[in-house]
């Protein structure tokens, strides 16, 4: 498949997006409710007829900002659905960064037998998405994810530098029979659609 045109890191893949956070930041980030917009990004964003709230932001390094974003009466520690931008002021390339978050995502099969990923990009490889599965715990605790990241290069400093900005959607479901797995293949071909056709975020730094 090739597409026109973060499961994360970029497999945040989100498990979890705190887990695995994009664009690898090594330590879990502090989850304190912290909604203050680095983007001009206030939301709501709308994907797939779905309304998304902004509900956590974070500045964790000089260069990487991230924003999350849930549905109404949704939270961050029990979401089914969520959006995730991500922006790197780096002049990272992006090959790169996938690469590095599909070889996270390798080493995580040792320890969950669910993973699996894919990665996609357009002729001049200025976009790729890369979408991946993950899951963690047992019984009540069983968590699984899909995740489909689309990373693009943003101009920022006044249009004078480049960075790359990263576009997500994250599915979860809870419990060990929650029939995920049952009608994953129909929700990736959905979404993925959707995202490759999703129009970037137009966002400033803050």
């Amino acid at each position: 498949m090739i597409f026109r045109g973060n499961l994360a890191i970029i497999v945040t893949l989100p498990i979890f997006t705190s887990l695995l956070p994009i664009f690898h930041l090594n330590a879990q980030t502090d989850r304190k409710n912290n909604t203050k917009d680095q983007f001009d990004l206030p939301g709501p964003l709308t994907f797939d007829s779905t309304s998304y709230y902004l509900a956590w932001c974070a500045h964790p390094t000089e260069a990487l900002y991230i924003q999350e974003y849930i549905p109404y009466k949704q939270t961050l520690s029990h979401f089914e659905e969520m959006m995730l931008v991500q922006a790197l002021a780096d002049t990272q390339k992006i090959e790169r960064l996938v690469s590095t978050q599909m070889a996270i995502l390798e080493k995580r099969r040792s320890i969950d037998d669910i993973v699996n990923y894919q990665s996609f990009n357009n002729r001049d490889k200025s976009e790729y998405i890369l979408d991946f599965v993950i899951s963690q715990g047992t019984g009540s605790d069983y968590t699984v994810e899909w995740n489909a990241y689309k990373y693009q290069y943003f101009n920022y400093g006044s249009g004078s530098k480049k960075g790359v900005l990263l576009t997500a959607v994250s599915f979860r479901a809870y419990g060990q029979n929650n029939h995920f797995m049952d009608r994953l293949a129909e929700l990736r071909k959905r979404e993925l659609l959707n995202l490759v056709h999703y129009k970037a975020p137009s966002i400033r730094l803050h």
